[in-house]
């Protein structure tokens, strides 16, 4: 959650209304707590050797295959780049996850443990007093909460766009360009860039994929992304290495519109639908629910998804224009491929 780690643990179960006498909630907890305080150890209170040596190569091989995936790789690059120096632009390394000796991941965990703050959040039929009773009985006196705080957020301005390229044995190439907004999960024009993103490029009917995509079928896919916790903005699409330039342009220069001129009110009202049906989509997920919140609540935000919605649909076309004009590129990344044929049909 922008430059700060979280570690979850979630269940997704049965409720107990449904089950005779078992109470399945209390057998989660039950659970969750022994995942946390009382992992499988040997004989000297350490990880097993065998299996330290297990997930690691199974991390280290996770790692390795990313670039199978060319237009995540190119996304971890961008972020890489873009945020260096920053948690959030922090990745693994396989050489790093080698290095790690069975010692050291069993006094990692210790450590772990003793700066731990648990947040709980639960979607389901029971009370609440009879959640609260039940976490008590299973955590109250396991641990001693750490008074350590997150991080805030935090939005770095912009600097000199940097521009870095990377060859890969690919048959088509992938261009992210990250932009920074300095619009955080807490400013009051928030709730407006989901808004913002839907006429942009983050869905079939933007304006980036109805043009690049559709119009001059100059791309593979097209999309954009905005990462709240960070103000952060990424374009993404995957193109012909040839159009590279072409496409660079295109992008920027329908920021630069979106900077000069107000969206029309039928483009401005199918995004803010789009909006509204994606946060009341969420109601129908308890895990979607409870990310929905949880995301906020650590960095004390208190929002309801029907204060979103009521928020997004007095979105205006002023908060586009300003929301724009804020927006800045930042890095461009772009992921060569050098394979055969970079000619092949853009819809196939």
């Amino acid at each position: 959650s922008g430059d700060n780690r979280i570690f979850e643990i979630s269940s997704e179960m049965l409720s107990d209304r449904f089950a005779d006498s078992e109470s399945i909630f209390e057998g989660i907890c039950e659970l969750m707590y022994q995942m946390l305080f009382k992992p499988f150890l040997d004989s000297d209170r350490r990880f097993y050797k065998d299996r330290v040596e297990r997930e690691k190569n199974t991390i280290i091989d996770r790692i390795k295959s990313e670039k199978n995936n060319s237009r995540e790789y190119a996304f971890k690059r961008c972020r890489e780049i873009m945020c260096d120096g920053e948690p959030y632009g922090q990745s693994v390394k396989p050489r790093l996850i080698s290095r790690i000796s069975q010692k050291q991941i069993s006094d990692y965990y210790i450590a772990f443990v003793k700066e731990l703050k648990l947040e709980f959040s639960y979607v389901g039929d029971k009370d609440a007093s009879e959640v609260i009773s039940v976490l008590k009985k299973h955590f109250s006196g396991a641990y001693t909460p750490s008074d350590k705080a997150l991080l805030p957020l935090s939005a770095r301005s912009e600097g000199k766009i940097k521009y870095v390229e990377e060859e890969l044995d690919i048959k088509q190439g992938v261009l992210i360009i990250g932009m920074r907004t300095g619009i955080l999960l807490d400013d009051e024009l928030s709730c407006a860039m989901c808004v913002f993103n839907n006429i942009y490029g983050g869905t079939f009917s933007s304006r980036l994929f109805k043009l690049i995509r559709e119009k001059m079928s100059m791309c593979y896919y097209m999309s954009s992304d905005y990462v709240s916790t960070k103000g952060l903005m990424f374009v993404s699409c995957g193109i012909d290495v040839n159009n590279r330039e072409i496409v660079q342009n295109m992008i920027i220069a329908e920021l630069d519109r979106l900077k000069s001129e107000p969206v029309t009110r039928e483009e401005l009202e199918v995004a803010k639908k789009l909006a509204i049906k994606e946060l009341n989509d969420i109601t129908d997920y308890p895990n979607a629910i409870a990310s929905f919140y949880f995301s906020r609540s650590i960095y004390g935000i208190a929002l309801t998804i029907n204060e979103f919605i009521e928020k997004v649909s007095k979105v205006s076309a002023v908060d586009i224009q300003r929301i724009a004009k804020k927006i800045a590129s930042d890095t461009v990344f772009f992921l060569k491929g050098t394979g055969a044929d970079n000619g092949e049909d853009l819809y196939e």
